[in-house]
């Protein structure tokens, strides 16, 4: 059976699925048909051809060699949603759903093929290092839903920029009156202007701060591996040449743990 590469699910993972079980050729088949209409292959496969939404997670997670979480059992922090947009977010179906301190902003997503357009979003919003996780579909848009109910249609028209914009202000805020106007005010007056922009370079130097603080901590991290690696194919070979007896080596070993 051949299979469309354009497909937006993976063409391999599809055979994947074939060849593991999981759907049968005719079901496959079946469900292509389906997708005329643009409906994602996704949904077919889980409403109309009885796939379940986590054993297709847990394929997509095997076949991808990327890690599955479960979203029913995960709070979603907005330090981390505030990075995305309900219209974005309901037509990749992906959502950032938390901040790790060493790996970045964790993302979970439905289609593993549309990793690169969602990290190109994630790039504008000026996220550097980001780990994705696949979550069962169902479970995933009612997660969308809940987290951007109030997030208008109209967001998808705005530009990106603007987007980002205005999900770095709902993080750093807590009255956006001072920003956005309210109570019969229509725009922030000059001090307020002015402050703003003092905070934003502030932020921004912290930021270039922090960047080369990691990539020096990186450095540094790679030089001590590359130097314990070093150290011990130095004592293997004293060992090996009888130099260092198996004594004094076994003592060098628990020293280095």
């Amino acid at each position: 059976m051949k299979l469309d590469d354009g497909l937006i699910m993976d063409a391999k993972f599809l055979k994947y699925c074939i060849d593991t079980g999981v759907v049968s050729q005719d079901t496959l088949r079946r469900a292509l048909a389906m997708t005329d209409d643009g409906t994602s292959i996704y949904a077919v496969l889980i409403h109309q051809a009885g796939v379940s939404q986590e054993q297709l997670a847990i394929t997509a997670g095997e076949f991808y060699e990327c890690p599955v979480v479960d979203l029913s059992r995960v709070k979603p922090e907005p330090a981390a949603t505030g990075y995305g947009a309900g219209s974005i977010c309901r037509r990749l179906n992906f959502i950032p759903f938390s901040v790790d301190p060493v790996v970045g902003v964790l993302v979970a997503l439905v289609d593993y093929s549309q990793v690169d357009e969602i990290t190109n979003y994630l790039h504008d919003a000026k996220i550097e290092r980001m780990k994705f996780y696949i979550a069962p579909m169902d479970t995933l848009i009612q997660v969308v839903n809940k987290v951007y109910a109030s997030d208008k249609d109209v967001l998808n028209e705005i530009p990106t920029n603007l987007r980002r914009r205005a999900s770095i202000l709902r993080t750093q805020y807590l009255n956006l009156d001072m920003v956005n106007g309210g109570g019969g005010a229509s725009k922030p007056d000059a001090d307020n202007s002015h402050q703003l922009q003092e905070i934003q370079k502030e932020m921004q130097a912290c930021k270039d701060e922090n960047t080369q603080l990691r990539h020096r901590l990186e450095q540094l991290s790679e030089t001590l591996e590359l130097e314990i690696s070093m150290s011990r194919k130095l004592a293997q070979i004293l060992k090996a040449k009888g130099i260092l007896d198996n004594e004094s080596f076994e003592r060098w070993l628990i020293s280095q743990r």
